[in-house]
């Protein structure tokens, strides 16, 4: 790639347009970009790096900050590039995001960033990611890529040849990406620990299992047992030996179980048989219980027999008792009706009286609320009054203020115009002055010029005076005598000096009079602006001194306006809060003249329905009195509770009667069951075995003994089996997975151990470390070419792998050989103007190898900047030497740099000059 020409517009530090073309240096050789410091001589990079990818140069220069200052708001901020890459030409525009004044009315707008590519006769493509990706496939490289080898920044390098060795690691991780390495050795460690874990968890798995198999104690292969056990507790020695045991335990306990089931088997049918003889004994027991008890219940009936007959002939009054008041009852219950008829009158009495207070009430709520109403009536009949002018005074208050709005409207243009005025007169009074020291200066130069013309003219006097003799004619007035002939002055001015002190005289003369007449022009202005303010102040004031003294005036006389309108303006919303609340008032006491009618309605239906009630009260009363007097009971209540009093009397009557009858039958039907119970039991009894229930109980107790001993014993053989067939069969599993994961992990830690520089003895360098001192000895040997160059043969770098102690890294140390002592010392050792031309070297060597790892993509433009300035005349001299051969070719290369010695060694340069009005512009010299 290779720029053809930059067009840069308020970019930087560049306020206007700019345009630099690269083709006038012919397309290959040394340029150098100068100026002064803060001028913009790196912008022109960041301006190429801008148009191609988007970003500046920098990692402080962001797109959002490229706009320049000292911009004028009117002019757009963008760069153009036209480059030339594989025979190609291609044009770039970008521009980015900045705020801008709004073109249509005040504030400011977002100027959107964008990006165009054009190539050919081809549209213009403006899909800034499509353009990204263009651009990096016609360039060959990615940005980060662009800046590293097309831009060879001094300070960068010299970090790197002082750098200790994890900081140089760290500086060619980022160049060079080798962190895909590191990651490889992380991953490596990562598949080692888990291999590690995996064989751990497999030997714990299979010591657990030694540890879990079981063996009787009192079992004669105990002893052998336990003795395998503890030489396989840790780590296993013989899977055969292990199952052999395993199996020698199963073979015993299954013998063992058999005999144990065989007793257990005869012993839990002796347990039957027993329970069956205690079933028998234990119902024995029952039944003697229950003969025993039938006997006492037998003899307590017969006793309550005689008691019972006599309390049945005590209540056998109660029956007829009874039945007379079941007659009395139904005697009261044909008269219901008429309580029921008593009740219902009784209730609308009642009812009617309710109504009638709460009538009455309601009235005298209506008499309130019309009294009620009333009053606001006329209180907002009162208030009405007050507010009928408020719309006139309203009026009156707008048109006052009105009227001191536009007098104060006037009063503000006028102090407008004495602002100017004032402002004006300091201008000319400014010019005035300049003008005065400029017409001193032209007078100055013009005495200087007289002296020396009439200097020069005595100067050709004495010139002709030497030439004139007595009888021969003078040329200038034909004199043959010269009584008094000129002199000539030792050091007389040259023609060439009159006229310069002449031509400076005009100059000045010139500059005096364009500053007397822009003085006049701005007081024709002051005078105009004066009459102006004459003519209007007249209007408003009788006399003033002066403008300044008028300004005064009228910055008092605003205030009185503005006082007055501020006054009026809380009249005016006085006014229109009296106008609301009149509005409202209006429209409340239409509501109130409409309720009181409503009210005036109400009222006289409630005196009416007041006089039904009271009528309705009288009926009632009169129809309830006369049946009340043709009945026993007052009320309907009165006569229900007596019909409840009899029915419970009845009840209680019927139920002691009923209660005696059934106890005394109750007691007959007692004494024959428990008469029959007994004999029945009795005769049980007698025929019934009679072995007692303790001693069975005893000899079962100690036969669930013995079967609960020989359950268990059962149980511990069935546990024991179980576990030692579980154990087994992951012993005899895990058995070939431990062997295999036993070599996996030592094929794995081998090779972890050699990729991140971990082997015992060796030393500490890990694989990224040895792709790192890889690409270091190719940049090195790239760097040398130049370095051998730049130091006439006496310097040459070359990498100290030195092993160091096995706790440190090594292998990126950078020494120097000095060829004139045959020495070799570190890079720390060079003096100022070494270090420069050792930092170059390394530069281009850098440069160098990510040019040739960019899969072979030959940019053929180069920027280097500074660092110039510590280096002798020789050293500069073999630097540009070696600058000149990198640009042998097609390889166009600037040099950015202020050093007066490099702007006589080269003769093309951009210029960068800083303007007196802001920004900076650029000039190519050749």
């Amino acid at each position: 790639m290779k720029p053809n020409k930059l067009t840069i517009s308020a970019f930087g530090s560049y306020a206007d347009k700019t345009e630099i073309n690269f083709t006038k240096f012919g397309g290959k050789g040394l340029y150098l970009i100068t100026g002064d410091t803060g001028a913009g001589k790196t912008t022109i990079f960041d301006a190429i790096c801008y148009a191609l990818y988007g970003e500046a140069s920098g990692n402080d220069r962001t797109s959002s900050m490229l706009r320049s200052k000292y911009a004028r708001d009117d002019v757009k901020t963008y760069v153009r590039l036209e480059f030339t890459a594989n025979g190609k030409t291609y044009t770039v525009e970008r521009g980015p995001s900045y705020e801008r004044p709004s073109k249509r009315g005040g504030g400011t707008t977002k100027q959107q960033k964008y990006s165009e590519l054009t190539y050919h006769e081809l549209p213009p493509r403006t899909e800034t990611g499509n353009i990204d990706k263009s651009i990096e496939r016609i360039v060959g490289i990615d940005a980060k890529k662009f800046k590293q080898i097309a831009m060879i920044a001094q300070g960068d390098f010299r970090k790197v040849l002082s750098a200790t060795t994890t900081e140089r690691a760290d500086i060619l991780c980022n160049i060079f990406k080798t962190e895909k390495y590191r990651n490889l050795q992380n991953r490596l460690s990562e598949i080692k620990s888990k291999s590690k874990e995996e064989l751990q968890i497999l030997r714990n798995d299979m010591c657990l299992a030694v540890r879990s198999l079981l063996c009787d104690k009192n079992s004669v292969l105990y002893p052998e047992f336990s003795a395998i056990q503890q030489k396989n507790s840790d780590f296993i020695v013989d899977v055969d030996e292990i199952t052999d045991i395993i199996r020698k335990i199963e073979q015993s306990d299954t013998a063992k179980q058999s005999e144990i089931e065989s007793e257990l088997k005869e012993t839990n049918k002796l347990i039957d048989d027993i329970h069956i003889k205690i079933g028998k004994a234990q119902q024995r027991q029952k039944a003697k219980q229950a003969f025993e008890t039938a006997q006492h219940k037998l003899k307590t009936s017969q006793e309550q027999l005689a008691i019972f007959e006599d309390k049945l002939k005590q209540v056998e009054p109660y029956k007829e008792q009874a039945e007379k008041i079941s007659g009395e009852i139904k005697l009261l219950q044909e008269k219901m009706p008429s309580y029921e008829e008593l009740s219902k009158l009784q209730l609308s009495v009642s009812q009617t009286e309710q109504l009638l207070v709460k009538n009455k009430n309601t009235k005298k709520a209506i008499e309130s609320e019309q009294e009620k109403a009333k009053n606001i009536s006329e209180q907002t009949r009162k208030r009405l009054d007050e507010l009928k002018n408020v719309e006139a005074e309203k009026e009156n208050c707008l048109s006052k203020k009105n009227m001191y709005e536009e007098k104060r409207k006037q009063i503000k243009a006028l102090y407008k115009d004495i602002l100017l005025y004032l402002e004006t007169n300091e201008k000319y009074e400014q010019q005035y002055n300049e003008f005065l020291e400029l017409q001193k200066t032209a007078d100055k130069k013009y005495a200087y010029y007289s002296e020396l013309n009439r200097r020069f003219l005595d100067a050709q006097a004495g010139i002709i005076a030497r030439t004139l003799k007595d009888g021969e004619k003078c040329p200038v007035c034909g004199s043959t005598i010269h009584p008094c002939l000129a002199t000539l002055e030792n050091h007389s001015p040259s023609e060439k000096d009159v006229n310069e002190a002449k031509k400076e005289y005009e100059k000045s003369a010139k500059k005096a009079s364009d500053s007397n007449a822009e003085a006049e022009k701005i007081k024709g202005t002051l005078e105009t602006l004066n009459q102006k303010i004459s003519d209007i102040a007249k209007q408003w004031f009788t006399e003033y001194s002066d403008v300044g003294e008028l300004k005064n005036a009228v910055i008092e006389k605003g205030k009185y306006y503005k006082s007055n309108i501020d006054s009026l303006s809380i009249k005016l919303n006085e006014y229109n809060s009296l106008i609301e609340e009149k509005n409202k008032l209006e429209k409340q006491s239409e509501n109130i003249r409409k309720q009181l009618e409503t009210l005036t309605v109400q009222y006289a239906e409630y005196e009416k329905n007041i006089a039904l009630n009271e009528q309705n009260i009288q009926n009632f009363t009169k129809q309830a009195n006369e049946l009340s007097s043709r009945l026993v009971y007052k009320t309907k209540q009165d006569a229900e509770n007596a019909v409840l009093q009899m029915t419970k009397k009845r009840t209680t009557l019927n139920t002691a009667y009923e209660q005696a009858r059934v106890q005394l039958e109750q007691c007959k039907s007692d004494i024959e069951t428990y008469t029959y119970s007994s004999e029945t039991l009795k005769k049980q009894l007698e025929n019934s075995e009679q072995e007692p229930l303790s001693e069975l109980e005893e000899k079962i107790n100690n036969l669930k003994i013995q079967s609960d001993d020989l359950n268990r014993q059962n149980n511990d053989i069935l546990f024991r089996r179980n576990a030692n067939g579980t154990a087994g069969q992951k012993i005899r599993s895990n058995s070939s997975k431990l062997t295999s994961a036993e070599k996996k992990y030592s094929r794995i830690s081998l090779l972890s151990d050699t990729a991140n520089g971990k082997l015992s003895g060796k030393q500490k360098i890990n694989l990224e470390a040895l792709v790192q001192m890889s690409f270091l000895d190719n940049i090195l040997a790239k760097a040398n070419t130049r370095f051998m160059q730049m130091s006439g043969g006496q310097y040459e770098f070359i990498r100290d792998d030195t092993p160091k102690s096995n706790q440190q890294k090594t292998g990126l140390d950078i020494n120097i050989i000095d060829h004139y002592n045959g020495t070799q010392r570190t890079s720390q050792s060079l003096s100022g103007g070494e270090s420069f031309m050792a930092s170059l070297s390394l530069a281009l060597g850098f440069a160098d190898e990510i040019q040739s790892r960019a899969g072979g993509i030959q940019l053929d433009t180069m920027f280097i900047d500074e660092g110039f300035g510590s280096l002798d005349d020789g050293k500069l001299d073999v630097s540009i030497n070696v600058l000149n051969s990198l640009s042998s070719g097609n390889c166009l290369v600037g040099i950015i740099s202020h050093i007066d010695k490099l702007k006589e060694s080269i003769n093309r340069q951009i210029v960068i000059t800083k303007d007196e009005k802001g920004g900076s512009k650029a000039e190519i010299h050749l």
